[in-house]
């Protein structure tokens, strides 16, 4: 009987929800912005149910003496999401509550990038969903699929595969299913624009206890319902924006892939986002990376200027609000959507602050 008047109450509450669209469908006076926020915040409730969102100082001063405690301790330490990249685990990691922006140009392994950093933090014990724009499920399996298991990706979908090849596959499907792949979601509903992805970022969260999302990518996503006059730079803005807020609201990490413009020469920077806005003040953490063979180039720009292109990729900390920027090269199969770190012999190629400065003032 308890049960049935939850549901009951949850039925009433819907009603307002569904008597507000009718407001603001009939009344066109009435600010749209601040009527989407009224309904979106009636439906968290009726979802979510009520929560109490009043803390004192008192209350967070506690919390401040727990994480002194727990971080004397590695086992309990508050640190970010481990990613499996030395460069990034050795300040902490991953934002576990911010917004991660990782940018380059057209088959410059974003994408690639993005999957690795995820597939390391699920191996960590993470809970992570994904959402493609532009690849379909399978698509982005194979692609973890090879990662894992050295197989070319295009392979594994379209092709008949080797003896040898075919048992990797299979052998890495079956360590997968019985060890992480149980922890990785996708949403396989039609969720192309910001409305449909919060509300299902919130569904994942509250069912799944998802600890990193990675959207795939910016650009793609559709107008915003209620916002289609937007331009394109106010329309990134507002995602981007949105993505942020909702990360610190339900301790998320998020991973959004941003588009480069094509025309950015050599290594591209934040000003080479397209339609960047407001992304450099949302993101906590901005990657840029640059692969020069996909652009026919030998060698790296500066400070790598003397190191050969050919099966690497350059990283650069566009924004880090925990560290100083740097940049550093790291190994990249393309054929295997592989990216790795370097062998000692190499492990030199980080450059430093001073460097980077140099490097700008060049």
């Amino acid at each position: 009987m308890v049960l049935r008047l939850q549901e009951y109450a949850k039925r009433r509450a819907l009603a307002s929800v569904i008597s507000k669209l009718s407001d603001l469908l009939s009344d066109m006076s009435y600010p749209l912005d601040q009527g989407m926020r009224e309904v979106q915040e009636r439906l968290d409730s009726v979802v979510f149910g009520q929560q109490d969102t009043h803390v004192t100082l008192s209350q967070e001063l506690d919390a401040m003496v727990q994480i002194i405690a727990d971080n004397q301790d590695d086992a309990t330490r508050h640190s970010g999401i481990m990613c499996g990249i030395p460069q990034i685990d050795e300040t902490g990691g991953l934002p576990a509550d911010g917004l991660v922006v990782i940018g380059a140009k057209t088959s410059h392994g974003k994408t690639a990038f993005a999957t690795n950093l995820a597939i390391e933090a699920l191996k960590q014990g993470k809970r992570i969903a994904f959402y493609s724009m532009e690849m379909s499920l399978h698509k982005v399996t194979s692609r973890i699929l090879a990662m894992e298991s050295g197989v070319n990706p295009n392979a594994i979908m379209r092709l008949k595969l080797s003896a040898s090849d075919r048992q990797r596959a299979l052998d890495t499907i079956s360590r997968l299913k019985a060890s992480v792949a149980d922890q990785f979601y996708f949403d396989n509903s039609n969720v192309t624009d910001i409305v449909s992805l919060l509300l299902s970022i919130r569904a994942m969260k509250k069912k799944y206890g998802i600890d990193c999302v990675v959207v795939d990518y910016l650009q793609l996503m559709d107008d915003i319902p209620g916002k289609r006059n937007l331009t394109d730079n106010k329309k990134c803005a507002y995602i981007t924006r949105q993505l942020h807020n909702l990360g610190r609201d339900l301790g998320l990490c998020t991973i959004l892939l941003s588009q480069v413009n094509r025309n950015a020469p050599g290594m591209p920077t934040i000003a080479n986002l397209r339609d960047s806005g407001e992304i450099e003040e949302a993101a906590d953490l901005i990657i840029m990376l640059y692969n020069p063979d996909t652009d026919k180039v030998e060698y790296f720009p500066k400070p790598f200027d003397d190191v050969k292109a050919e099966g690497k990729i350059m990283v650069r900390f566009g924004k880090s609000r925990d560290d100083a920027p740097r940049s550093f090269l790291m190994g990249f199969r393309p054929d295997q959507m592989r990216i790795f770190s370097l062998n000692e012999q190499e492990s030199h190629l980080v450059a430093t602050q001073q460097e980077l400065m140099w490097d700008n003032e060049e």
